[in-house]
């Protein structure tokens, strides 16, 4: 008699049932237990278990290997019946867990050029080139300004199969931008993996016009006398201000100088006359 578990993957198990039946004409009493290897163990109904006349009872046996190799134990029953004791040759091979194995493209991602404020994304494509499944645990970043897109985490990937995933830049200043994508795996020779990530975060080109004051108050002012006030005009932008022109809605009031430019950061005093 022979139960055989064939291959089975160390830490995980396998069972197998046996059907004992009475033949007889009297109630079998039945006791026993595996011998010759700790990775097997027989389920009892109860110990020691009772068959009645012409019944049957199933009995559970499972292999449970901790260690790679061949494995074989005696499952002994002892009965009150003829042809007791009865012996089963149980017999299985533990066998390593398929690993994965991660690879990715490319070696690092960079972003090029992104204005601030703007968002653009790349994607790293994760390969698992091992037998057993690959599991990408959670992602961080060393710059928030770094996030993953998608997919969300955890996530498994096949033997043999990829998974892409799309990251996204959103700098918050100028300058430039690098971090390190950090991925938890299942891998054991990449449990942990840094992905290195740049990008240039440039400063959107435009002038800003910017005013000392918001209104100009001349006060009473005598018919046939003039007052002239001053307002600061500033360029607070990264490229010249060009003004082409200066108009007041009232005859009464003059303006200069009418046009002008102004570099990045400079400034004109402009005189209005009343």
């Amino acid at each position: 008699r022979q139960l055989s578990f064939g291959k089975v993957v160390i830490g995980s198990n396998a069972t197998r049932e046996m059907t004992l039946r009475s033949s007889g004409n009297a109630q079998v009493l039945v006791a026993g237990a595996p011998a010759g290897h700790s990775s097997f163990t027989a389920e009892f109904p109860r110990p020691p278990f009772r068959i009645d006349a012409g019944g049957e009872e199933v009995l559970k046996v499972r292999f449970a290997p901790l260690d790679s190799g061949p494995a074989q134990s005696r499952l002994q029953l002892e009965t009150n019946g003829t042809g007791s004791p009865v012996e089963v040759l149980l017999e299985g091979k533990g066998v390593p867990r398929p690993e994965p194995d991660l690879a990715f493209t490319p070696p690092g991602l960079d972003f090029g050029f992104v204005a601030v404020g703007q968002a653009t994304e790349a994607v790293l494509q994760v390969k698992n080139l091992g037998p057993g499944e690959l599991k990408l645990e959670s992602a961080s970043f060393s710059d928030p300004q770094f996030t993953l897109v998608s997919p969300a985490l955890p996530v498994p990937v096949a033997p043999g199969g990829q998974l892409p995933l799309s990251i996204r830049l959103r700098p918050s200043s100028g300058g430039a931008r690098t971090a390190s994508l950090l991925l938890s795996t299942n891998d054991p020779d990449r449990l942990s993996l840094a992905v290195p990530l740049r990008g240039e975060a440039t400063v959107p080109q435009a002038p800003v016009l910017r005013l000392s004051a918001a209104a100009l108050d001349f006060g009473t002012v005598n018919i046939g006398q003039a007052k002239d006030l001053t307002v600061l005009v500033t360029n607070g932008g990264n490229v010249p201000l060009q003004v082409a022109g200066l108009t007041v809605g009232n005859a009464a009031f003059l303006v200069g100088p009418s046009s002008f430019t102004l570099a990045p950061g400079a400034q004109l005093a402009v005189t209005v006359r009343f």
